[in-house]
This record gives C-alpha cells, sequence and structure tokens, in this order.
C-alpha cells in the first residue's frame, strides 16, 4: 500500500543498460514520440555522458520540440572531440540552420560536403542555406530607398527618442509618444489588419490553430481553475502555443515577407482586402450563430406559449425557468433581441404564476419583467410589466400597493382607453379598502374618459362602481340612478349577463326603499321574499362585486 500512495515523480526510475535506453529511444523517435524519447536518451546520457550517438540524438529531440538552442548545445559536444564526425557536424549544421544562422549553417554544411561528398544530406543543407540567404537579402529593386532626404531625419528623430528614453522606459516613452503626437509625427505601428495578414502567410492553416490556442488560454476556467487537469491543459495550450511562435520567427527568417512575391507587391489596398475578407467570414460566422441563438428561443417561446393555452401552468414555469437560463448564457451581440425575448419569457412565466395563483412569486416576475424593460428602454413592455404587476397586487390582497403601481403606470398612458381603464381599477382599490371618497373621485374620471371615447365597456364598469360605493354610503337612490345607467351601458355593448345582475341588484335596492318608506310604496313592488333590509343590502353589494 505504501508503494501505491508514492507519487509518479517519487517513483524510482526502474534500471536499464545504455543500450535499452537507446533503442527504446529511437523507437520512440521513429514514432513521433519526442518528449518519451528525450527523456530516454537523457537516461542514456546518465550513463555514459560522452556518447557521441546519445548527444546527436537527443540534439534531434530538442530540434524536432522546438528548442534549437539545447540541439545546438548538444551537437556542438558531440564533435567537439572528433572533428571528423560527420553526424555531429550535420546535426550542428540543422541547429544553426534552426537558429536563423544561414552563414554559420553554410560553413558547417561545406565542411562536411568536402569531407564526405557522397552524402546527399550536406549538398541539400548547401542549397538551402543559399537560398535562405538570397531571400534574407531580396532584391535590389525591394530594398532601395529613393527618397533619403525625407527617410534619414526621421530615423535621425527616432534614434534620438530612443536615446533619451533609454533610463525612463517606463515613464518617458509615454511621454515622448504625446510629444510626437502634438508635433503630428504619428508613431510606426503595425496595424491588426496588417499582422493577421503576416501571420496567415507565415503560418498558414497553422494560423487557425494560434488563434484558438489564444482564446482557449484566456478563457476564465481554464486561465482561473488551478486543478491538476486544467494545469496540464494550460501547460500543453502554452507549449504547443510557445513551439508556433518559434516557428514563425524562423519561417519570417527563412523567408522574409519582402522577398515573397506577394510581399513584394504589399500595399494598404491589399490590407484592405484582407481586412474586408476577414470582415466578411467573420460576419458569416456571426449570422450562423445568430440564427442559431435566435432558433433555439423562439422554439423555446412556441413551446411555453401552447403549455399556457393548454393550461398546463406547471410545465409553462419549469419551461420559462430553462429558457431563461439559456438565454442568459448567449451574449447580446449573437442575439440583439435578447431583451425582448427575455421580457416575453418573463411575462409567460409571470401569467403562469398567477394561473397558480402563487401570486408572490408571479410580482417578483413582473417587477424583473418591468426593470429589464426600463435598463433597455421599451416604453410597451414597461407599461405591460405595470399592469400586471398592479394585478398581481391586486389579486394577493395588498390593495394600496396595486393602487400605488397603478398610478405610477398612468403618468405613461397615452389613450383615453387605457386612462379609463386605470381610473377605474385604481378606484377599485379603493374601494376594497374603504376609502370611498377617493374611490368615487376615480370613478367620475374613468366615466369622462370612457364617455369621451363612446366606449360602453368602461363606462358601465364605472357606474357599477359608483352604485357600490353609494351603497356602501347608504345613498341608494344615487345607487339606484347609477345601476340603471349601467344597465344601458351593459344593454349596449351586448353583456347580458351584467344586465342580469343589474336589475336584480335594482330590484334590491327598490325593494329596500320600500320597506324604509311603506308609504310611498312603488306600484311594482315585489313580493316580500325578502325577509330583512341588511339582507337586501348584502344581496345588492354581492350582485356586483365583480366587473
Amino acid at each position: 500500500m505504501a508503494k501505491q500512495e508514492l507519487k509518479y515523480s517519487e517513483c524510482p526510475i526502474p534500471k536499464s543498460t545504455f543500450t535499452t535506453f537507446m533503442d527504446e529511444g529511437g523507437m520512440h523517435y521513429r514514432a513521433g514520440h519526442f518528449r518519451k524519447a528525450l527523456f530516454c536518451f537523457d537516461r542514456a546520457l546518465e550513463l555514459q555522458s560522452t556518447s557521441k550517438a546519445a548527444l546527436v540524438w537527443r540534439s534531434q529531440c530538442h530540434l524536432k520540440l522546438g528548442d534549437a538552442q539545447a540541439a545546438l548545445k548538444d551537437a556542438q559536444a558531440s564533435f567537439e572531440s572528433d572533428d571528423t564526425y560527420i553526424q555531429g557536424l550535420y546535426q550542428y549544421a540543422e541547429a544553426l540552420f534552426n537558429l536563423g544562422q544561414f552563414e554559420q549553417a553554410a560553413i558547417s554544411y561545406h565542411r562536411g560536403f568536402r569531407a564526405r561528398r557522397d552524402k546527399e544530406e550536406f549538398r541539400v543543407g548547401i542549397n538551402k542555406c543559399q537560398e535562405a540567404i538570397r531571400r534574407a537579402i531580396g532584391e535590389r529593386q525591394a530594398t532601395q530607398i529613393e527618397d533619403l532626404e525625407v527617410i534619414l531625419p526621421q530615423i535621425d528623430e527616432i534614434n534620438n527618442t530612443e536615446k533619451g528614453n533609454a533610463g525612463h522606459c517606463c515613464v518617458l516613452d509615454r511621454a515622448s509618444e504625446i510629444e510626437l503626437r502634438k508635433k503630428g509625427i504619428k508613431k510606426n505601428v503595425t496595424s491588426k489588419a496588417r499582422a493577421r495578414w503576416v501571420d496567415r502567410e507565415v503560418l498558414g492553416v497553422l494560423q487557425q490553430d494560434k488563434d484558438y490556442l489564444t482564446k482557449f488560454l484566456k478563457r476564465p476556467d481554464i486561465e482561473g481553475n488551478h486543478q491538476s487537469g486544467s494545469d496540464s491543459l494550460r501547460t500543453s495550450a502554452k507549449e504547443a502555443l510557445k513551439y508556433l511562435e518559434i516557428r514563425e520567427q524562423f519561417w519570417r527568417m527563412q523567408n522574409p515577407m519582402y522577398s515573397r512575391k506577394v510581399g513584394l507587391n504589399f500595399n494598404n489596398d491589399m490590407v484592405i482586402q484582407y481586412e474586408k475578407q476577414e470582415l466578411e467570414r467573420m460576419e458569416a460566422c456571426r449570422k450562423i450563430k445568430m440564427d442559431a441563438a435566435q432558433g433555439a428561443v423562439l422554439k423555446n417561446l412556441t413551446q411555453i406559449e401552447h403549455a399556457l393555452q393548454i393550461g398546463r401552468a406547471q410545465d409553462c414555469q419549469l419551461e420559462c425557468e430553462r429558457a431563461l437560463r439559456q438565454i442568459k448564457e448567449i451574449s447580446l451581440r449573437l442575439l440583439p433581441r435578447k431583451p425582448e425575448f427575455t421580457t416575453q419569457i418573463l411575462h409567460f412565466k409571470g401569467l403562469a404564476l398567477l394561473k397558480l395563483k402563487n401570486f408572490d412569486a408571479a410580482v417578483a416576475t413582473f417587477q424583473e419583467e418591468f426593470n429589464v424593460a426600463v435598463q433597455h428602454k421599451m416604453p410597451e413592455i414597461k407599461s405591460r410589466a405595470l399592469d400586471f404587476l398592479g394585478r398581481s397586487f391586486a389579486l394577493k390582497g395588498s390593495y394600496a400597493e396595486a393602487a400605488e403601481v397603478w398610478d405610477s403606470r398612468l403618468a405613461i398612458a397615452k389613450t383615453p382607453v387605457e386612462r379609463a381603464y386605470l381610473y377605474h381599477e385604481i378606484g377599485r382599490c379603493y374601494y376594497e379598502t374603504n376609502k370611498l371618497d377617493l374611490a368615487k373621485i376615480y370613478a367620475h374620471q374613468s366615466l369622462e374618459e370612457a364617455v369621451k371615447i363612446n366606449d360602453d365597456i368602461w363606462a358601465m364598469n364605472a357606474c357599477i362602481l359608483l352604485g357600490q360605493c353609494d351603497t356602501k354610503t347608504r345613498s341608494f337612490e344615487k345607487a339606484l340612478d347609477h345601476f340603471e345607467k349601467a344597465e344601458d351601458y351593459a344593454l349596449k355593448c351586448g353583456n347580458k349577463g351584467n344586465v342580469t345582475l343589474l336589475r336584480e341588484g335594482q330590484q334590491c335596492i327598490k325593494v329596500y326603499l320600500d320597506k324604509q318608506n311603506p308609504d310611498s310604496a312603488a306600484p311594482n313592488k315585489r313580493s316580500s321574499s325578502h325577509d330583512s333590509a341588511d339582507l337586501d343590502h348584502q344581496e345588492s353589494e354581492d350582485s356586483f362585486h365583480e366587473t
């Protein structure tokens, strides 16, 4: 058990022979497992530190892993004691070439070619060094400067600026840049489009890998997570990115941009064209993502609306909560209509909660809808949220809060219909809290707004509210007049249910008045089935409690 608890780093290296390590390292190298091969050659050199073959093999591993400096060190050590060791000389030349020292590499290739003319590798190395040097030097026309009178003063000014800022690089660079801007001299900074263009030309398809690794390392779950799995991923990504940067630097030295066929003709139009292509590609990708995100949200809204229509309020609430979690993960750039969709989902959730009689949660949901509408300046959604927020408070029994909400909604009402509706609802809240004087005031205002636009429905509701207030204050004659007017409006709008209730209420009031004043009994008095005035009063109130 104690051996099993040992970590991998603490496990002892198994003992083996030099030949075994060399054979195993060669096998890993040919299979492309360069790190495993490097480990084997390190163990072999611990057993025989002066082995030239092991040094050459390890140099090749370093070269494959992108560490040309370590490869040069091992290659140089392999033929220090024996200048005629051809493999070490060839590996030394390869390491110099990968470091960008093409002249020194060419000298080493020539030395090897003179010693072994049968080795084709040396001749190939000489040719590639000559080609790299020719490209680095470039054509005369490509490097010729015509207007030296303009270029030389700028070079002198840049050199003087750098000398003055040598000891204060952190402070004076910014100051010098400001001074240059004041003088009208712009700092020569490579544009982002040109930098990406150069990366694409140098790396080719590997540029996408470099971009992916850069974004991967900036992810919060990778950058901030210190677990073992994240550490290994972060280490591997950094090594891969470092390798790509080393290779990019080498390829730029081997084949500079000014020596390329495209690079010789590089101009601002090419940058603009490349930038346009990049923008078109990015816009196409963004459009695909936007369509996918919007389609998913619309599908969720369809399911939510269907669940609400068929009466499955609980399922509708659960679907709304799931849709809200999903939409929070989508950025506003991919979903420009995100605030609109969010308010719509919150509205459906509030309606489902009202059906479930969970009024506290409905109040919180409609309040959240109102906050989103205010934040994103959506006046219509704001009005709708206030309407249902007031209704939720009223159904909950918090009439004071409902009146306050509807009063704030009244400030942004635009049409007489809205004002008639809001005046009536506020009056109804004051009626329920026994503030009858305020209830009458708002009922009269509701009636005025309804009469202006000939709205029989809200005129009927306002008259019913006035009649109920008069009934509570025992002004039965006035209540009878208001109920008669409400009956006329109900006949006009074809509301037969309210017509029946209003006639019954009027009859109850007439019976009560006849009992209170038996001398002035009405000729159309009904039978004496109502035994007491209190019963009549209660029936008249119950008949018109609902609008």
